[in-house]
C-alpha cells in the first residue's frame, strides 16, 4: 500500500496535495490572516505561542508564519528575509531557451 502511494504521489501533484497537504499561511507582514487560521483550527493563543518559541516577542514583529504540513509552524523575521531573494526569478525570465 505504501508503495502505491509513493508512486502514486510521486507522479501526480493533485494526488500529493490531497495525502500531504499543503503549508498555510498564517502570518503575513505582521498581520495573523484569521481566515486562513480559522481554516486551520488554530487560535491566536497558539499563534502567539509559536511566535514566543521562535524567539519573536509579538505577532507583529514575524514577515511570515507558515502552518507546515507536518502541524508546525514556521516563523521569520523581518532581518531574515533577504530583499535580493527573488532576483533569481526576475533573471530567469530573460533566459533564452534553445
Amino acid at each position: 500500500m505504501n508503495y502505491i502511494v509513493g508512486t502514486l504521489s510521486g507522479k501526480s501533484r493533485g494526488f500529493r496535495r490531497v495525502v500531504e497537504g499543503e503549508p498555510s499561511l498564517l502570518i503575513h507582514d505582521g498581520k495573523p490572516i484569521e481566515s486562513h487560521m480559522e481554516k486551520e483550527h488554530i487560535s491566536m493563543d497558539e499563534l502567539q505561542r509559536a511566535v514566543r518559541e521562535h524567539g519573536i516577542a509579538q505577532c507583529s514583529d514575524v514577515a511570515l508564519a507558515v502552518l507546515e504540513v507536518d502541524g508546525s509552524i514556521s516563523c521569520l523575521k523581518y532581518d531574515e528575509i533577504k530583499p535580493d531573494a527573488n532576483t533569481h526569478l526576475v533573471r530567469r525570465r530573460f533566459i533564452q531557451k534553445k
